[in-house]
C-alpha cells in the first residue's frame, strides 16, 4: 500500500485515527531503503504535512536526499509545525 492511499482512506467509513497511524507505520516500515522511497515521502510531505513523515525522511532516507531538498523539506516542517523544540535533524 501507497503512502497517498493511507491518506486518502483516512475519512472512510469505519476508520479511524488509530487505524490511520497503524496503517501508516506498517507502510513506513515496509518502504524500500532507495531513492523512489525518499521521493514519496517527500510528496506525502507536500500533500499531507504529516510530522511521522518527516521523521521517517530524515530518520531513514537522508542519505537518498539532497542538501537542497533537506533545505527546503526542514523549512517546511519549521513553517507548518509551531513546536517548543525542532527534532535533531531540523536544528
Amino acid at each position: 500500500m501507497k503512502i497517498e492511499d493511507i491518506f486518502e482512506n483516512l475519512g472512510s467509513e469505519g476508520k479511524n485515527y488509530g487505524d490511520f497511524t497503524d496503517l501508516l507505520d506498517e507502510a513506513l516500515e515496509k518502504l524500500p531503503f532507495t531513492r523512489e522511497s525518499a521521493e514519496e515521502l517527500m510528496d506525502a510531505i507536500i500533500s499531507y504535512d504529516e510530522a511521522e513523515l518527516y521523521d521517517a525522511l530524515f530518520d531513514n532516507f537522508a542519505e537518498f536526499v539532497t542538501r537542497e531538498e533537506k533545505n527546503k523539506i526542514i523549512q517546511r516542517y519549521k513553517d507548518t509545525f509551531d513546536v517548543p523544540e525542532f527534532p535533531w535533524w531540523a536544528e
